[in-house]
């Protein structure tokens, strides 16, 4: 060991590993798969996952929402003004 190298207690590890599974980052495959994802075996890990695009668009809809609070008042003799024309 180079004494850079930082290692993390088995069980912190393995926790995680389970965290990762629950999620859905981390599914278990048939031989038969041919995706494309890093495939340790029998493992495949997606590159995202459904509870990521839905944090994802929480976020950006948290994001969009403040950004339309601090616009300037709508008025209604300017067309097309604001974040998000309705």
């Amino acid at each position: 060991m180079n004494g850079r190298q930082v290692w993390l207690p088995l069980e912190l590890v393995l926790e995680g590993y389970l965290d990762m599974m629950d999620q859905g980052k981390v599914v278990a495959t048939e031989d038969a798969y041919d995706g494309e994802q890093e495939r340790p075996n029998p493992w495949i890990m997606p590159s995202y996952t459904e509870t990521d695009l839905e944090e994802t668009l929480e976020a950006f809809d948290s994001l969009a929402e403040a950004i339309e609070e601090r616009l300037p008042a709508i008025t209604d003799d300017i067309p097309g003004h604001g974040f998000i024309d309705p």
